[in-house]
């Protein structure tokens, strides 16, 4: 149960909470760790910060490196140049504003230890904000039943009713992630869903113990916060198009027209346009069935 571990931190702007991110993974009571640094063109000076730290800290850890890019390309390629130079045998991928509670990898490396046929990993998360309170309204939008379904089930989920995994406390195996492609750079935005789509499609189950690993900051600036931004809805619509609408026409026609309507029409930046694409979901069945549904519900 030694074996090399990735940690795997993204940043953007991440100035004034990296180091506290940081810090976090050179308190871990599992010691064989390697710790990699990518930084996506930060604007801040998070870079200068991120080196300074690693030229004191770099003894505690088996190696430690900062990668840059000369231009920002999204949260995927910022993952996948992370991937490319990590040698641990084990991937924990942690946004540079997020906090490794201190026995996180020793959990992780004996539950997969205990359960050699696990490749993705995942635990409970405490949510907090400015106010270092944890957050229980956002840790309800996690599904934990979700992983005791079996790997179909788990993939018709996904499909059907959309992401429901706490990201954060991901603890995969590096040579999954490889074989699957690594993280699709098409969609800029978001790296996690369409990593579950394709894992649990491929016969990856996503596993879980109920330890809390990690800490996920929530805050005003948050891209997975900007729900409501037409970037948002932009990046769900290429997952839409990509993975979810070849199967999900399979599992319910109706939900598949209602649901590329819904993401298509929110993808466009013209108001009156994205109105009037909106309006075509008044020909969707399942709109109707959802709508008696929730009358029903009330009744």
């Amino acid at each position: 149960m030694n074996s090399l571990v990735s940690v795997i931190v993204i940043t953007y702007n991440s100035a004034d909470f990296v180091v506290e991110t940081l810090e976090s993974i050179k308190n871990q009571s599992y010691k064989n760790i390697e710790l990699i640094v990518t930084d996506d063109s930060s604007k801040d000076n998070t870079i200068e910060i991120v080196q300074n730290w690693i030229k004191k800290n770099e003894r505690d850890f088996q190696r430690a490196i900062l990668i840059t890019s000369p231009q920002n390309t999204g949260i995927p390629a910022n993952c996948n140049r992370g991937l490319d130079q990590a040698i641990g045998e084990w991937v924990k991928i942690i946004a540079g504003d997020d906090l490794l509670l201190f026995d996180c990898i020793e959990n992780n490396m004996r539950f997969v230890f205990q359960n050699p046929e696990v490749s993705f990993l995942f635990s409970k998360v405490q949510c907090f904000g400015s106010t270092n309170e944890i957050n229980k309204q956002i840790e309800k939008s996690f599904n934990y039943d979700f992983f005791y379904l079996n790997v179909k089930q788990q993939y018709k989920y996904l499909v059907t009713k959309l992401n429901c995994i706490p990201a954060p406390t991901n603890f995969i195996k590096k040579t999954s992630l490889f074989k699957l492609g690594k993280y699709d750079e098409r969609i800029k935005l978001l790296e996690d869903y369409p990593m579950w789509l394709k894992a649990t499609k491929n016969g990856y189950k996503l596993h879980f113990f109920e330890n809390d690993t990690v800490k996920y900051r929530v805050n005003d600036n948050s891209i997975s916060q900007s729900k409501r931004s037409t970037s948002y809805f932009k990046n769900n619509y290429l997952i839409f198009k990509y993975y979810n609408l070849p199967s999900i026409f399979f599992y319910n026609p109706f939900l598949a027209f209602d649901l590329f309507v819904f993401f298509k029409a929110k993808s466009i930046s013209n108001k009156l346009l994205s109105n009037t694409l909106q309006s075509l979901r008044i020909f969707s069945p399942y709109a109707y069935f959802k709508l008696f549904k929730k009358v029903l519900s009330i009744n």
